[in-house]
C-alpha cells in the first residue's frame, strides 16, 4: 500500500470516528435533558460544598425517616441506584444517592483531585450541607 492511500485511509477513519463522537455526545445529551434520563421520583438536586463544587444528589421517600446514602463506583453515577431505592423506601427508608464528582451531574471540581481523601472530605460536606448525621 501506497503511502499516501494509507494516509487517506487513516484520514476517512479518523473523520468518521469525529462524526460519530460529536452524534453520540448530542443524542446523549438530548436524551438526558429532554427524556429525563436519571430523573427517577423527585428531580435531581444540587448542594454547594466546602470546595466550593456543586454536587448533585437524588432522594427517595421521607426526609424524616432513618437515612440510608448510596455511593456508585468509579464511572457510574446515581442513576444506577433507580432500582434499588424504592425497595429502600418501601422499607421505610430515607435514601440518598449522590453523583460523586466528577460523575453523574456534579460539577467538575476547580482543583480535579480525586484521591479518596478528598473525595471523603466532598462526602462529609455534602452529608453536614443536608444535615445527615
Amino acid at each position: 500500500m501506497h503511502t499516501s492511500t494509507l494516509v487517506r485511509v487513516t484520514l476517512r477513519c479518523c473523520c468518521i470516528f469525529v462524526f460519530v463522537t460529536i452524534i453520540a455526545g448530542y443524542l446523549f445529551t438530548f436524551y438526558k435533558e429532554h427524556l429525563g434520563v436519571y430523573r427517577t421520583p423527585q428531580e435531581i438536586k444540587s448542594l454547594t460544598i466546602s470546595d466550593s463544587s456543586q454536587v448533585t444528589y437524588q432522594t427517595w421517600g421521607e426526609k424524616g425517616n432513618q437515612t440510608v446514602v448510596l455511593l456508585h463506583g468509579t464511572g457510574a453515577n446515581s442513576f444506577i441506584w433507580k432500582d434499588v431505592a424504592p425497595l429502600l423506601t418501601g422499607q421505610g427508608y430515607y435514601v440518598i444517592a449522590f453523583d460523586i464528582p466528577p460523575f453523574g451531574w456534579s460539577q467538575i471540581p476547580k482543583n480535579q483531585d480525586y484521591r479518596k481523601e478528598i473525595q471523603g472530605e466532598r462526602l462529609a460536606s455534602a452529608l453536614k450541607g443536608l444535615q445527615v448525621h
